[in-house]
C-alpha cells in the first residue's frame, strides 16, 4: 500500500520549492495509481464517474470537457456523475465558481494540498492526480467505472467505446491504445 499523506512534512504550498528528482515523482504517481486500481473489478457499463481537475487557468477548459462529456454519456444511455477538483488559483484562493457549477449538476471539491507531500503542490508535476484518482476509485468502489480527463479533452470516439478500450488496456487510454 502507498501512503501519500504526511502530517510531518511541512505544508504543500508552503514547501512547494522543495523537489523530489523528477523519477522519484512518477514513480510515486505510477505506484498509487497501480494500489490504487489493484483489485477492482469493472463496473456496471452503464455507470460513469468522470473527475477531472484544474487551476484557474483550466477552469473554463474543465467546464466545457465535463459538460461535453454528460451530454455524449446521456446520449449513448449512460448515467455520469461528474466530479470537479479545485486546484485553486496562482494566489492560493478558490477558482471555481462552485455555486454555478453545482447548479449545472457537478460535484466541486477542493483538493487540500497540504494532507500531502510537497511535491504534490507543484502543479506542473501532476502528482495530485494520483490522489484524486485513488479518492474516487475508492468512492466508486465497483458500483461505477471511473474516467479521468484533463480538462483539454476531446473524445473522438463514442464514451462506451473509450470505456471498453481502457478496460482492454488495463486502465489506460491514449492515441496508441485506442486503436
Amino acid at each position: 500500500a502507498v501512503e501519500l499523506k504526511s502530517s510531518a512534512m511541512p505544508s504543500g504550498r508552503q514547501a512547494a520549492s522543495q523537489r523530489l528528482p523528477r523519477a522519484r515523482r512518477r514513480a510515486c504517481v505510477a505506484t498509487a495509481l497501480l494500489a490504487t486500481l489493484k483489485g477492482v473489478r469493472a463496473a456496471a457499463p452503464d455507470r460513469v464517474t468522470i473527475v477531472s481537475a484544474a487551476n484557474s487557468r483550466f477552469a473554463s477548459k474543465e467546464l466545457a470537457a465535463l459538460l461535453e462529456l454528460r451530454q455524449r454519456a446521456a446520449s449513448e444511455g449512460i448515467e455520469a456523475r461528474l466530479i470537479a477538483y479545485d486546484l485553486g488559483d496562482l494566489h492560493g484562493g478558490r477558482c471555481v465558481e462552485a455555486e454555478r457549477w453545482r447548479a449545472l449538476g457537478i460535484e466541486v471539491r477542493r483538493f487540500d494540498f497540504d494532507q500531502y507531500p510537497p511535491h504534490v503542490a507543484q502543479l506542473h508535476c501532476y502528482a495530485w492526480k494520483a490522489p484524486i484518482v485513488a479518492a474516487v476509485a475508492a468512492e466508486a468502489a465497483n458500483a461505477s467505472t471511473v474516467v479521468w480527463v484533463d480538462s483539454g479533452v476531446a473524445f473522438h470516439r463514442p464514451l462506451r467505446a473509450v470505456i471498453d478500450a481502457a478496460k482492454r488496456s488495463g486502465g489506460v487510454v491514449s492515441g496508441a491504445t485506442s486503436k
